[in-house]
Formats: structure tokens, sequence, C-alpha cells
């Protein structure tokens, strides 16, 4: 990913930096926890790393690993001290020193945020990060199969818990919404398909799981020692919204939630439309009782429940 430091609307911090973004095709940026390892490279001199819990800067003095030399801790470093020929300005806040020259930084290490100057001058200072407002997104432009934001990662790990991306969001959110992530998908036009959110496990020739495998997991968990009092609680809950007062949609092709079992080969490979697991009994999610039925069912869809398979028949409307 290669960063200008043009107009890069209102955005996050270094930390949610690619690490290794260079800088006006010059000098990497990379971020990190604690020292950088003695494994860890350098592309460039002069390239920077910032440790951002300690507040501590580096900067290669040469290529390769072993190169780093700490400068300074960012809170306490000399504001306006240059870097080869950079000047590095330190402030508790958004920046609004003078810059010498273009290209120079400015290091707001309360909120953890790192800044360039697009001029010279005092107003012209540029949060660097990843992420646009709505009033002035990135622009993908009409290339073809264009990604706005790609990050790849392999683990060799065998044992323990690996995530390619983790966000954890606490707090009480009392009388308001409280959202760990939102993805929206928003048409202004035709399109072949429309997804708000599309999760994927694929699993190669020599990949399978020794438990349970889904594209999409949702669960809700109660501490030990929660005590529920009010609420409706869903593990996933799906839902259509017409948000407007004339919206209308095709009444004889919408679901709130659409099961489709698809193949590529020319064998049906998906037998259950729905797998039901849970304790039997009254009042509980699962009852097994007689019923009287008299009428003709219409269909039936193939269940399966605590392993047993079955079909769930509908009937027409009494």
């Amino acid at each position: 990913m290669t960063a200008a430091y043009g107009d890069m609307g209102s955005q996050v911090g270094i930390r949610a930096l690619d690490n290794g973004v260079q800088i006006a095709n010059k000098f990497r940026i990379f971020a990190g926890s604690g020292t950088p390892a003695a494994t860890f490279s350098a592309k460039e001199i002069g390239d920077l790393y910032m440790d951002y819990t300690n507040a501590v800067l580096y900067i290669a003095s040469a290529t390769g690993t072993g190169s780093w030399t700490a400068y300074a801790g960012l809170s306490s470093m000399s504001s306006g001290a240059t870097i080869g020929s950079t000047s590095v300005f330190t402030d508790a806040g958004a920046p609004s020193d003078t810059a010498v020259r273009v290209g120079d930084l400015a290091v707001d290490y309360t909120n953890g945020a790192l800044y360039m100057a697009q001029a010279t001058g005092a107003a012209n200072w540029q949060r660097i990060g990843i992420t646009s407002t709505s009033a002035s997104p990135f622009s993908l432009s009409t290339t073809a199969n264009a990604i706005g934001l790609e990050q790849n990662w392999t683990s060799a790990a065998t044992t323990g818990t690996t995530y390619g991306w983790k966000n954890t969001l606490t707090g009480a959110g009392i009388g308001a919404e409280f959202i760990a992530g939102r993805d929206r998908c928003i048409l202004t036009a035709a399109a072949g398909n429309g997804y708000g959110y599309h999760g994927t496990l694929e699993v190669k020739n020599t990949g399978y799981v020794t438990g349970q495998g889904a594209g999409i997991r949702g669960n809700i968990v109660f501490s030990t020692d929660t005590a529920v009092t009010s609420g409706t609680y869903y593990g996933i809950l799906a839902e259509i919204y017409p948000a407007g007062a004339t919206s209308a949609l095709p009444a004889a092709s919408n679901a709130v939630l659409g099961i489709n079992a698809q193949s590529g080969t020319a064998n049906d490979l998906v037998v259950n439309a729905i797998a039901f697991n849970g304790a039997d009994g009254s009042g509980k999610m699962l009852y097994t009782h007689s019923i009287t039925v008299s009428a003709t069912a219409i269909t039936s869809v193939r269940v399966r429940v605590n392993g047993v398979v079955g079909y769930m028949y509908v009937y027409a409307a009494q």
C-alpha cells in the first residue's frame, strides 16, 4: 500500500495503519507494542517504527535487521527535532505547529495519531490512516473488481485460537444501541447481487474441522454471574426493514431468511435445510408430542433434530 500526503479525510490513529505503509514513495512507517524485534527488518534507511505502548520512536540507520535506534520518548522529545531532513513535532492532541517543509511529521502521543504536512505552515496537517468520512469517501473509481481494503494472513499454529481480525467493544450502552461492528452495502443503482456481509468458510482438499464448521456464527454469552431480567435475545436476528413510508418489495420473492442448497457437482450434497439441537420437552425449543392434523400438507422441509432426520410439514392456513 502506498499513501500520499494529500487529502486523507477524517481518519483513525497510527494503530489502524497497514504495518509498513509507505509514505510519499519514500520511507515506511511501522507500528507495534514494544521494541522492534531483533529479526524485524527495515526496508529503507530512515524507516520509522513507533512503539505506541511506551511512546518511543525508532529510526532505521541502515536496511535490514538490528538497525533500529530509539530516538526519544515521544512525550518528552524536543518538538520540531530533525530526523534526517524531516522535522518531527510532538503534541498532546492535534498539531498546531508550523511545518518547515512538506512531509514533516507530527505525533499526537495522547491519541496515538500521526499527521503529515501537505504544505508548509500551521494549517496544513493531514491525519494519516485508512478510513474516511461518509461525506468524503475514498473512491474506487470505475475499476472492475476493485478492493477498498484487503488483508491476508497465514498461520502455522496448531493449538489455541487464531484470529485474522478481532474487535472488542466494552461498555454499558444504556439507552442506546451498542454495536461492536457494522458493515453496510448501499446500492444506488442496479446490481447483480448485494450483500451487507458475506462470510465464508472455505475447506481445501486437505482441510477439515473436527468440531463445527460455519460460514457465519452468532452467539450470545451470558457470564456465570449474569441475572437477566429484561430484553429479548437472539443468537442471530434477521430482518427486512422497509424504512420509507412508501417502500415496496416484490411480494413473491422476498423472505426474512433464505436457505439455498447449492452444489458445484452433479450431486446435491446438502440434504438438511435446518439442524435443531437442544433439550426436548414441554416448554422447550423442541417438544416431541402427538398432534391432530386435518388438512393435507402442501410440502415438507427436511430437518435434523438432535441428530435424527425428519420432515417439517407445511399445511395450508386453517
